[in-house]
């Protein structure tokens, strides 16, 4: 479980506490942050983020070494992530992907660099 971000802040409910995410949107939160914050900017985690310092978009060519890249992001934690699709929206790029974990899996999206 973690505090839900929403436009890089954190989402705040009625009562003044914090907003929590956990199971697929954890992991799709964690997928986005891996994904637009630069490599090596994180002082806690310099391994943090896929892209280097002026971020990017993925390419169909690109998809195996980002898939490769967000998994060593999250292999501690047992996840496996599968890059299904990458597609060109008005907002910025679509990236569908499955989340394995054992024996289950489910599948998510995420909108990046819009």
């Amino acid at each position: 479980m973690d505090v839900k971000i929403l436009d890089g802040d954190l989402v705040i409910r009625n009562d003044g506490t914090p907003e929590t995410v956990d199971g697929v949107q954890l992991t799709a939160q964690q997928m986005l942050i891996a994904l637009t914050v630069p490599k090596g900017c994180f002082v806690y985690d310099r391994n943090l983020g896929v892209f280097g310092q002026n971020g990017g978009t993925i390419s169909q060519q690109q998809r195996e070494t980002v898939e490769m890249l967000l998994n060593e992001n999250f292999v501690s934690s047992g996840i496996y992530i599968r890059i299904n699709e990458i597609s060109e929206e008005d907002n910025g790029q679509k990236l569908d992907f499955t989340i394995i974990k054992g024996s289950f899996e489910t599948d998510s999206e995420v909108m990046i660099n819009g």
